[in-house]
């Protein structure tokens, strides 16, 4: 069986780096969620999505909404499950942001095990998966997690699909983990004795990434949000995934999908002319952060602005610092004792400091 898996689409009118109040951050973000049921129609296979279709959590930009609702009516033909994540929202009846999408695909709310060959339909039409299958929506809280975990293994459902923040991801240009920050994967039946899943497929993190996958650990893709939404996701890797897997759910070959989108690009300005030339190649429709020093010809850079077709560029002017050392002295120290503390505080460049410092007493005492 194969599908593509993408999530974390957070379609909104976004204002930064838009020119006209969000609404081409808007044609991003549908754009995106396009390509990625395009893939699905040209592989034949059903499109899952993982959670956080919505942004904000409390309510639905109506362009947002309605947009969505005729990208999903227009591809009738593809199989579609949509999981609730932590910014679709559960109302107080148990109801998420993904509800008004009940007629074009089947919309899992609340964790959800299903055995080989038993229908899957919530709303939207019928899908059967070959192996057991486990949904786990984000939820408040883990109250429900033993339970789901013991229908799962009861259930020999191997494989995973998710909203949730595992122990162990990454997060940012740096691939920083945040200590103390996620479910450990253990505690998610992705890891030690008590391992339930083999492979998970999990939606909330942003950036595209693998964890797990020694003899002990699930192996756990993050499809991560198909193009860029600010300044903190700077990775290339951005699309959808397209996962196969056999009959009896034991073996999984996934590959990345490119999506076509803007980029959020952060480069220091060299001035130089090679930076000037390639330009266009790396900008061109992309967002830019540009690092200048100070006194830069900002009349060359608004010309680079017009010519590299650039979606937004932002220059942030590099300010010099100037160092200061303080040192402790009072008009009870020795002379030569000032000047040692001076010399130590601001050195010559390229002398040493006791050249320095013989030089100043001899220069002192009127020995020059």
């Amino acid at each position: 069986m194969r599908f593509i898996v993408t999530s974390d689409l957070h379609i909104h009118p976004f204002k930064e780096c838009s020119r006209d109040g969000g609404m081409d951050r808007l044609a991003d973000g549908l754009s995106a969620l396009q390509q990625t049921l395009d893939w699905a129609r040209k592989h034949k296979c059903p499109w899952l999505f993982l959670g956080d279709m919505k942004m904000p959590r409390t309510f639905w930009p109506q362009g947002a909404l309605t947009g969505i609702l005729r990208i999903l009516a227009d591809y009738e033909d593809v199989e579609k499950i949509m999981i609730a994540g932590n910014h679709d929202g559960i109302d107080s009846v148990g109801m998420t942001g993904l509800s008004p999408f009940y007629p074009f695909a089947t919309v899992i709310e609340a964790p959800e095990v299903v055995s080989a060959g038993d229908l899957l339909r919530w709303g939207g039409t019928g899908l059967r998966f070959p192996f057991p299958v486990a949904f786990w929506p984000w939820q408040p809280t883990l109250d429900q997690l033993p339970a789901f975990l013991g229908t799962a293994r009861k259930a020999e459902a191997r494989v995973l699909f998710a909203h949730a923040f595992l122990s162990g991801a990454v997060v940012g240009p740096t691939d920083m983990r945040v200590p103390g920050i996620g479910i450990p994967l253990d505690q998610f039946g992705l890891a030690g004795s008590e391992k339930v899943f083999d492979a998970a497929f999990v939606g909330d993190i942003h950036k595209q990434q693998k964890l797990g996958g020694r003899e002990d650990q699930a192996t756990v893709w993050y499809s991560g949000s198909p193009y860029g939404q600010s300044w903190g996701e700077l990775e290339k890797n951005k699309g959808c995934l397209l996962a196969e897997i056999n009959d009896r759910g034991s073996q999984v070959v996934v590959t990345s999908l490119p999506i076509s989108a803007p980029r959020f690009l952060v480069e220091e300005w060299t001035g130089t002319e090679s930076h000037f030339i390639g330009a266009k190649e790396r900008w061109e429709g992309n967002f830019v952060r540009l690092l200048v020093p100070p006194k830069e010809d900002f009349h060359k850079l608004e010309q680079l602005r017009e010519e590299s077709g650039v979606r937004a560029l932002q220059v942030i002017v590099q300010q010099t610092e100037e160092i200061v050392t303080r040192v402790l002295v009072h008009a009870g120290l020795p002379l030569e004792e000032i000047l040692q503390k001076y010399v130590e505080a601001r050195p010559c460049p390229d002398v040493a400091a006791e050249w320095t410092l013989q030089a100043g007493v001899r220069l002192m005492r009127g020995q020059a």
